[in-house]
């Protein structure tokens, strides 16, 4: 009766244990895909301010940029384009890997007996139930908004700490 119950507690128990570990590699997965996109962005904008210098620079000396630009353009925009279908191979191939994990249950029950052994005995009643379950904790949303007037007073506040005030004199 109890020790069917509990080893049924326990092995809910390691089921959610490997949802969690599963959902722990995803967010991993989707943090490093984040990063990757962030640095790829990062990577066009510098393409793309090297290319406006390039051609400024080309104006300075004389050079025409129009006639070259069409044959280098067409290649690069190839070239993207190309990377861009891999990358959105790659990253469909990644999804359905780490979608298509199913979550098993494999565990022994002389496993599981053996752990409920070693649990301390629970006082009063031997009820699972009543065991309250841990909330996750919310993340506090980041303040997105930015008032300059709480900046400034803060700034004020730092530097008459630091004795920097802009109206205090400088001494020699």
């Amino acid at each position: 009766g109890d020790k069917r119950t509990a080893v049924g507690h326990l092995r809910r128990k390691h089921t959610y244990e490997r949802q969690q570990q599963h959902l722990f590699v995803q967010c991993a997965a989707l943090e490093a895909q984040s990063m990757a996109l962030e640095s790829a962005t990062a990577n066009v904008d510098a393409a793309r301010a090297m290319r406006t210098g390039g051609a400024a620079m080309s104006s300075l000396f004389g050079k025409s940029a129009a006639t070259r630009g069409a044959a280098v353009a067409v290649d690069t925009v190839d070239d993207v384009l190309t990377d861009i279908r891999e990358q959105l191979a790659e990253a469909t191939e990644i999804s359905a890997a780490l979608g298509g994990d199913e979550i098993e249950c494999d565990d022994d029950v002389d496993e599981l007996l053996a752990e409920l052994d070693e649990l301390p005995a629970l006082e009063g009643s031997a009820d699972c139930e009543q065991v309250p379950a841990a909330e996750p904790e919310a993340e506090p949303e980041p303040d997105m908004a930015f008032d300059d007037d709480d900046e400034d007073a803060e700034l004020a506040a730092l530097e008459r700490e630091m004795g920097l005030a802009c109206d205090a004199p400088v001494p020699p």
